[in-house]
């Protein structure tokens, strides 16, 4: 097997697999089982994906992923927890796909590949929070349709024409270079809030910060400091919200006079604060070992004349609180 096609082959696996571990190693089983794929010698170590059990395995693995994975916020969730084991799985696969190497070699394309599915991993959850800012569900399901696509797409061209697909993954790497700052700042928002939520079956829920001060993410409004882990202040006339950039701290102010509406929801991974202002909405995301603080936060918000935003939120608002139809 020359470099190329060793390269083009395993890392174009080692993609795919970033965005869709199941569907790919449910395809390559089922391509391998029904000779859609004729194996080659040094391909042989796949055939273990066509076992009975490692196809019903994927089968399961898929069947709860396909779903998951099309629902908002349970779609991100799912990408949280997945976040080491897409990496992982797919550098197993894309060394499997390389056939009898030396053990240098072998650990080589293992990290390899396992860096480039970690790209993919990271670029689809992403995309997937970016994604659940909007209100419909209509953009995870193509989101995911078309993964679930691209998968069957991208194992067929790893196969039959590795150099291409190389080619395929370089841009990729070279897009991914250049989107990573505001990726990876999305991923690791994942993984705190996923901690978060551990955390808040384990631990006393009494036992949150004061209502005045919570960590939060600012998921687009605050300038500069989008998608940054940092904390929310409430103050008698304003919210301020702070988080590093680089080597220094940051500050967003929202004066209360410029707020026009306001709206909190429960989400599966974390809580959200939308805000209404002169030049559109404010989206920030309150983590949930804080739940009890979040909703103290939010009553504090109306309190202070916040409009809230629909007759769902009458639960929230205090006595005598302004509640907009």
């Amino acid at each position: 097997m020359d470099t190329i096609t060793l390269l083009g082959t395993a890392t174009g696996l080692g993609l795919v697999a970033g965005f869709r571990l199941y569907a790919t190693t449910l395809v390559l089983g089922l391509a391998v089982r029904l000779g859609w794929i004729d194996l080659a010698p040094q391909y042989s170590q796949l055939s273990v994906l066509a076992s009975d059990w490692m196809l019903a395995l994927s089968g399961l693995a898929f069947l709860l992923e396909f779903v998951a994975d099309k629902i908002p916020w349970l779609d991100t969730l799912w990408d949280a927890v997945h976040a080491f084991i897409r990496p992982l799985g797919a550098a197993l696969v894309a060394v499997s796909a390389a056939g009898s190497l030396n053990p240098a070699a072998q650990t080589a394309l293992f990290l390899l590949a396992g860096g480039v599915a970690f790209t993919g991993h990271t670029a689809k959850a992403g995309t997937r929070v970016l994604a659940n800012h909007s209100p419909e569900p209509v953009s995870n399901i193509v989101l995911s349709v078309t993964e679930d696509m691209l998968a069957g797409a991208g194992i067929w061209l790893a196969f039959a024409h590795p150099a291409i697909m190389l080619g395929v993954v370089l841009v990729f790497l070279a897009a991914f270079a250049w989107l990573s700052p505001n990726l990876i700042r999305l991923v690791r928002f994942q993984l705190a809030a996923l901690a978060a939520l551990l955390r808040s079956w384990t631990a006393d829920s009494a036992d949150v910060p004061a209502p005045g001060l919570l960590r939060a993410v600012a998921a687009n409004g605050a300038a500069g400091l989008k998608n940054s882990i940092g904390s929310i202040v409430l103050h008698p006339d304003a919210l301020e919200y702070s988080a590093r950039r680089w080597f220094g701290e940051r500050r967003y102010r929202i004066p209360f006079s410029s707020i026009s509406e306001v709206a909190f929801r429960r989400r599966i991974l974390v809580d959200e604060l939308t805000l209404h202002c002169g030049r559109g909405e404010q989206h920030y995301y309150f983590f949930k070992d804080s739940r009890r603080a979040n909703e103290e936060f939010f009553q504090a918000m109306v309190r202070a004349g916040c409009p809230v935003r629909d007759r769902k939120q009458r639960d929230w608002a205090p006595t005598g609180a302004q509640v907009r139809p």
